[in-house]
């Protein structure tokens, strides 16, 4: 979320509200003991996506680092 967030702040932020989000969503579920062996977890099961998101803007600043310096 560091490396996104210095390119893209805005961008960066929402993935991570979001992936926090997700990830209480999933341990809550995770541990509910009305649900049997851990089923609500899939409430939370959206996490890699803003995970995914906020790799993917790091790897395009790398990429545009990269470009800047020996282009």
């Amino acid at each position: 979320m560091l490396i996104a967030g210095l390119e893209y702040p805005r961008a960066a932020a929402i993935m991570g509200g979001l992936w926090s989000v997700f990830r209480v969503l999933y341990a809550v579920g995770y541990t509910d003991s009305s649900k049997k062996e851990g089923k609500g977890r899939f409430y939370g099961g959206l996490w890699p996506l803003p995970q995914f998101g906020l790799v993917a803007l790091a790897g395009k600043v790398g990429w545009d680092l990269w470009n800047a310096h020996y282009a």
